[in-house]
């Protein structure tokens, strides 16, 4: 507790007042948790709260309020089963749909992307100026994603940016993601992901249909990414699950029989557009179906975990009552290769330069 405590108030110290530098953001936390109790405690407070619903309502301290939200900046979180320390202000107030608790924090631009870069690398610092590079693209995404979800900003999860908390040492990363400043130029450019798989994507190749040629994530000669474990991979699904899969979501009725599925066209980086459904009908005839890749990946994902598929560069066969997957990269592949700007950062380029060699002149 001495480490935690000491490690908190360095960073509030450090921090001071909050300046107008750019627009608090809004971060849902914690919500596939569904969380009914937590220990709560500010920064200034050595005196834990406890905040739960009761009989369809919050209560703090067994006192029945229809929000709680505290003054202070930094809070801590305790539940069954796990803590975090968060940045900034916190708001609770009761999920109705769920009869859960709900967290909205108020957070500053330069905590908020320290936080996610510690979070999006595994709390690795080994190398900074990759940090730093990560930090810049992790406000540029923030910043032209304001009030994506209705009534807050962003969530906490992948599907925004990952956001847990306070990492170990958090004036460390909050001085790089100070330091990094805010990226120029298009905001909206500004996408990461793990591991791209040799090649990078266009933004407007993977979500709006375009014909960009790709980039390659080379440097004389080397694959920056090569040595990331999800650089290729394979996967084996079933027929029998991908025939649940089809007729769930209505591509494969009921009279029709499972044949094959085949990748039908794909973005000039390699990214699978459309999917080809070869279908038997019970005369003995069959039909094709194509349909878009991304709902489908995300379909079949849900049903049986996310690591089905790594990436949507992939490659599929149909064998022996099984559909072979094979593929290469982890994430959509836009933007800066988690991976690849590691290794340059490791062979001494700098945050600027790194960020120039994915992004162009900012």
């Amino acid at each position: 507790m001495r480490w935690i405590l000491g490690g908190w108030l360095g960073l509030c110290l450090m921090v001071g007042p909050l300046q107008a530098r750019e627009p608090r953001l809004t971060v849902r936390i914690l919500e596939k948790q569904n969380l009914r109790a937590v220990m709560f405690r500010d920064q200034a407070n050595q005196e834990w709260i406890e905040l739960k619903v009761s009989r369809g309502s919050l209560t703090v301290n067994d006192r029945q309020m229809r929000k709680f939200k505290p003054e202070k900046d930094g809070f801590e979180l305790r539940w069954d089963g796990g803590s975090r320390r968060y940045p900034g202000r916190v708001e609770v107030f009761i999920d109705g749909e769920k009869e859960a608790l709900e967290f909205l924090v108020h957070t500053d631009l330069d905590e908020y992307a320290a936080c996610v870069a510690a979070s999006e690398s595994g709390g690795d610092s080994s190398q900074p100026e990759y940090v730093k590079a990560l930090a810049r693209v992790v406000k540029g995404y923030a910043l032209t994603h304001l009030k994506r979800h209705p009534g807050y900003d962003l969530c906490d999860l992948a599907h925004c940016q990952v956001f847990q908390g306070l990492p170990r040492d958090p004036e460390t990363w909050m001085r790089w993601a100070t330091e990094t400043g805010t990226p120029g130029g298009r905001r909206d450019l500004y996408y990461f992901h793990r591991c791209c798989g040799g090649t990078l994507e266009d933004a407007k190749n993977v979500w709006d249909g375009g014909k960009i040629p790709p980039r390659q994530d080379h440097w004389k000669g080397r694959v920056l990414c090569s040595g990331d474990p999800h650089f290729s991979w394979r996967r084996t699904l079933s027929t029998s699950k991908l025939t649940k899969v089809l007729r769930k979501t209505g591509r494969l009725k009921e009279n029709e029989e499972f044949v094959s599925l085949d990748v039908a066209s794909k973005t000039p980086g390699g990214t699978v557009r459309t999917l080809i459904l070869k279908a038997r009908l019970a005369d003995g005839q069959d039909i094709l179906l194509h349909f878009p890749a991304l709902p489908f990946v995300s379909d079949s994902c849900r049903m049986f975990g996310w690591g089905l598929f790594p990436s949507y560069r992939f490659d599929l066969a149909t064998r022996d009552g099984n559909v072979l997957i094979r593929g290469t990269g982890l994430g959509h592949g836009v933007g800066l290769c988690q991976t690849g700007a590691m290794e340059l950062a490791k062979m001494g380029w700098s945050a600027d330069a790194i960020m120039n060699f994915y992004f162009g002149q900012e």
